[in-house]
Order: structure tokens, then sequence, then C-alpha cells
């Protein structure tokens, strides 16, 4: 008869399970941004960051407010184009309000709860099945970063980028080729709706994986496609001037180069999990890029933070507004 210990040794009943590879990746990361803040914040002069804050100039503030609220337009419209096949009747209105109310959720809650909040609001004002939202959100997420791989594409041609943007080029390509032939074999053939009913555990699983797949319909009407993969253009334009923007605030001349490379490091630092609202991790992007121009660490965190300032102030703001409105009856275009 064994000993417990011996039963431990073989991975009996007593065996600690061996922690998932999610958990380890987010061991890894979570070590990453660690060394990465602490490289950060060494030697930095807190007093340097806030006088440099307080001395923002407000002009650049309300135009990079503008070019903010310009871009989510663009999102909104980007998205808008992968639903329309699905809903002819949607709006702009309805997929900006959505997108807002989901970035400000994405602001205060962890994991994908923004992606849950833009889908329900989008489900109670169009009549989608949620599914089916779900699935366009996913085709829109990836032609995000089609108008984004598409920039760092031409990019080396029309402006000087340092050399580490042009080989990771090839890599970002592979890695987008891989996703975007897994949509096309999952998406459905034709926009014809899943059938109403479902019979048992396997039929309902069946349903809302339909469901899910005709959420990728756009996939088949070209129009859509380059209506949004333009607007994706049209949105990381913004994006890249509301960081000028940004760097014109704190009186930091530099040519709309330098801004694209902040664009390119902030969205690399965002891929590693991070705390709500990316609070911290878009900083600490944006601060490595900009101290590889020279520019003085306290500084660039300042770029940083005005730069998540003017993405989170207005969206929370518009957010409360519309569900403040929407709570009362009214707003719900």
């Amino acid at each position: 008869m064994a000993e417990e210990g011996e039963v431990d040794e073989v991975g009996g009943e007593g065996a600690a399970p061996p922690p998932p590879p999610r958990v380890l990746l987010r061991v890894l990361a979570g070590a990453a941004m660690a060394g990465a803040l602490f490289w950060a914040l060494r030697g930095l002069d807190v007093r340097t960051v806030w006088a440099t804050l307080a001395g923002a100039r407000l002009g650049w503030l309300a135009v990079g407010v503008v070019l903010n609220l310009g871009a989510v337009c663009f999102q909104a419209g980007r998205w808008l184009a992968l639903v329309r096949p699905l809903a002819p009747a949607a709006t702009l209105g309805s997929a900006f309000k959505a997108m807002v109310v989901g970035s400000a959720v994405s602001a205060v809650v962890p994991a994908r709860a923004g992606d849950l909040a833009r889908m329900q609001w989008f489900a109670r004002r169009t009549g989608l099945p949620r599914a089916s939202i779900a699935g366009s959100i996913v085709l829109d997420y990836v032609v995000n970063a089609v108008g984004l791989l598409l920039g760092l594409a031409v990019l080396p041609y029309f402006l000087p980028v340092p050399a580490w943007i042009r080989r990771s080029i090839g890599g970002l390509l592979i890695a987008f080729a891989a996703v975007v032939t897994l949509i096309l074999v999952v998406r459905p053939s034709t926009d014809v709706a899943p059938p109403s009913r479902g019979h048992g555990v396997l039929g309902r699983v069946r349903k809302a994986l339909a469901r899910v797949r005709l959420g990728l319909a756009a996939t088949n009407h070209p129009r859509a496609l380059a209506g949004s993969i333009l607007s994706s253009l049209g949105s990381w334009t913004l994006e890249v001037y509301v960081i000028a923007a940004a760097m014109k605030a704190l009186g930091i001349v530099a040519p709309v180069s330098t801004a694209v490379v902040v664009l390119i490091a902030v969205n690399l630092a965002l891929a590693i999990p991070g705390p709500p609202g990316n609070i911290g991790t878009l900083e600490l992007g944006a601060t490595v890029a900009l101290v590889g121009f020279g520019v003085a660490k306290e500084k660039a965190l300042a770029v940083g933070v005005v730069y998540h300032l003017l993405q989170l102030v207005p969206i929370g703001l518009l957010a409360m507004l519309f569900v403040g409105r929407a709570g009362k009856g009214v707003g719900y275009g």
C-alpha cells in the first residue's frame, strides 16, 4: 500500500495541479510590467512631472479632446460597416454610444467587460442577437489591426522610423495572416440566419455558434470590409495627432513620426495584461518611446498621462450622459 507522500509524488489525489499556461503567462507579464515600471520610476522627479502637467497649454488640450472624439467616431464607423449587413437600420449614433459606454466600462472593470457592455448596449437598441454582435466585435478587432498593420507597412516609405519597427513588421504580418485565415475558415458562407430552435444542450450550443458566425457576415461583403478598413485608417491617423497634440501641450516640438512611434509603443505595451483602463501600461509605453528620442523621463511620463486623460475624461463624461439619458428613456438612438 502506498504511503501518502508516494501518492503525492506520482500525481495522486493529494498532488497539486500544475498551474495552467494562462496563469504562467500572467505571472510573466506581471513580472515584466513590474520591471518596466521600476525602470520608469527609478530616479523620477515627481515634482517635475507635476510642474510639467500644470504647465500644459489648454488650447492644445482642447484640440486633443476634439481629435480623440473624432477618432472614436471613426472607430464607431469601422464597427458599423461590419454590422450593417446584419442590421441595415443601425445608425452611427447607436454604434458611437455603444463604443463610448464600452470604453468607459473598460476603464474601471478588468477583462473584457467593456466589450460586454458594448454588446449589451447595442443589442438593446438594434434587436440583434448578442452572440452575433459578439462575432462582429471580434471582426472589428481584426479590422482595427488591419488599419494599424497597413499603416506600419507603408510608414517606412513616408517617414523615418526606428529600425525595430521595420524589423517587427514581418512578424506582425505573419500573426495577422494567421488570424485572418481562421476567420475566413469559420465565416458563414451566406447571411442566412441560424435555426430558431436547438434541441438539447448540443443544439443550443450549435445555435449560439451559428449566431456568432453570423456576426462575421461582413466578410462576405467587400464594400462593407473596405468601408471598415478606411474608417480604421482614419481612426489611427487621428490617434497619431492626438499624441502630437499632447506633446504640443507640454512644449515638445517633434515631427509626426515621433507621435507614430509613441502610438506603436503604446499599443505594444497594451498587449501586456494590465489593470483596468490600462492605467500605467499606456504611460509606460509612451515613456519608453519618448525617452528613446532624448526626451526627459519626467516630461515623457507627463505626455503619457495627458494622452491617457484625453481619452478617459471625455469618454467617461459622455458615457455618464448617455447612460443617464437612457435611464430616463431618451437618447436611445
